[in-house]
């Protein structure tokens, strides 16, 4: 029989082992929708689609492989980044770089982004889709409308620039 101590240290090292795998879990599904948000090809119309079930998750996205990548050397090719600047961006904001992505997918989609509807996408709070937005404003991806600028939450459009960099131009 085991003493209470025992069964206390097995429960926690249980409790361990699952905070570890559900942590590796979160953090391979978001590198997955980050990856597909990045790499997806923006000339060609589609979503990204998330398929699951409980012996499967599927992630797609419009566009083939880059030029020179197949799935015989997916793993050692060099990486080729179709959307440069997007992955800047990425890597430039790390921490909320799914909200980044779902904000720049959304004002491609609309035009313009305001922090009530980015706040449905990422289910957040409209304080801190705020937030990721003003972040996106200082990395210089967005600014707000003239009309809109003082205002708490303003409405945000795409930069010239950033337009430019995700290949449609203003």
């Amino acid at each position: 029989m085991r003493s209470g101590r025992d069964a206390q240290s097995i429960r926690s090292t249980q409790q361990e082992a699952c905070n570890f795998n559900c942590m590796t879990i979160r953090t391979a599904f978001r590198e997955l929708v980050v990856n597909a948000l990045v790499h997806r090809d923006y000339q060609v119309d589609g979503s990204v689609d998330l398929e699951h079930s409980p012996e499967q998750l599927t992630v797609s996205s419009p566009g083939g492989l880059v030029f020179g990548v197949a799935p015989e050397n997916s793993l050692t090719h060099p990486s080729t980044p179709r959307n440069r600047l997007l992955l800047e961006t990425v890597t430039t904001l790390q921490g909320g770089d799914l909200e980044i992505l779902l904000g720049l997918a959304a004002l491609r989609e609309k035009k313009t982004l305001s922090a009530e509807s980015l706040a449905q996408r990422i289910q957040r709070s409209a304080a801190e889709a705020q937030s990721g937005l003003e972040r996106m404003m200082h990395a210089r991806l967005i600014e707000p409308s003239r009309r809109s600028a003082r205002r708490p939450f303003p409405t945000y459009s795409l930069t010239a620039s950033s337009l430019a960099g995700m290949g449609r131009a203003p």
